[in-house]
């Protein structure tokens, strides 16, 4: 058992190397898009309706597709309706298939209509790349009015004729409201790292913690040494030790059931014995 847990755990063969490095906006496993826009913190998981009253909270990521590492700090560029809204810094070393992802970053209200968010691996271009073509990625977002619709009764029925006006109530109101500036402006906050190097550190990490703890269980029974042990298993060469002989107090094996006998659980009757007595008192017949 502790040698399927060691080969599981053991670390995955690295990516091939060559080639330049080439950064490309990413959708992560478990990320509906490359742009994920919610009305909520803490999950990657678009919102179903954007309206002018929500708070629009953003995820993006940009991984590291090329064939060898990104050596040199470089910058991802959020641009709001084609406006940079922030730019965000990334550290230098970026493996292979390595990204850097940004959650939550709070754009806040959005007037009701089309907009567009993009984001740029590499705004600077600060980082030769194998494919410079692929570096952006554009979004597209329809946000609702928050209207209210209005009702009108009559009172008392059938005291009047009422034509409704149906326009928009919202149109006027939130005309003015665009991207309010987020309280305390986060763009400074660090990119996170994730991707399949970080997995690959985390299967290391606990390949090494099972070795270790498989190192420390000391010698097996019936141990054939160090190579046993390295290998994470017992010796189970030896067969079983030898049989206690029977006694009072330890029956031996059960003897095969006689094929007249009662099933198991069941009681026989005690036996009835019946004397024919004869002339004389002796047993007999007449």
């Amino acid at each position: 058992m502790a040698a399927v847990l060691l080969a599981l755990a053991s670390p995955g063969s690295s990516l091939t190397q060559g080639g330049p490095p080439n950064l490309t906006p990413y959708q992560p496993e478990g990320w509906p898009d490359a742009i994920v826009v919610s009305t909520r913190q803490g999950d990657h998981l678009n919102a179903r309706r954007l309206t002018s009253t929500d708070p629009l909270y953003v995820d993006f990521a940009v991984i590291n597709a090329g064939g060898s590492p990104v050596t040199s700090p470089f910058r991802i560029d959020l641009y709001l309706n084609g406006v940079l809204r922030a730019s965000f810094d990334a550290p230098a070393l970026l493996t292979p298939r390595a990204y850097r992802f940004r959650e939550d970053y709070l754009i806040r209200r959005l007037a009701p209509g089309t907009h567009t968010l993009r984001i740029v691996a590499d705004g600077g271009g600060a980082v030769a790349e194998s494919d410079e073509s692929d570096n952006d990625y554009t979004r597209t977002l329809i946000v609702a009015g928050d209207c209210v619709p209005l009702s009108t009764r009559i009172s008392p029925r059938g005291g009047g004729i009422l034509v409704p006006n149906r326009e928009p109530n919202c149109g006027e109101s939130t005309a003015g409201i665009s991207s309010l500036p987020a309280a305390g402006d986060t763009s400074g906050d660090p990119l996170k790292l994730g991707g399949e190097p970080v997995l690959s550190a985390r299967r290391a990490r606990a390949f090494a913690a099972l070795r270790a703890r498989v190192s420390s269980r000391g010698p097996c029974p019936g141990d054939r040494g160090a190579e046993d042990r390295g290998r994470g298993r017992c010796s189970r060469s030896q067969g079983p030790g030898p049989k206690a002989a029977p006694g009072p107090d330890r029956p031996g094996p059960a003897s095969p059931l006689d094929p007249h006998d009662p099933p198991p659980g069941l009681l026989r009757p005690p036996l009835q014995v019946h004397a024919l007595r004869g002339h004389g008192g002796r047993p007999g017949g007449a």
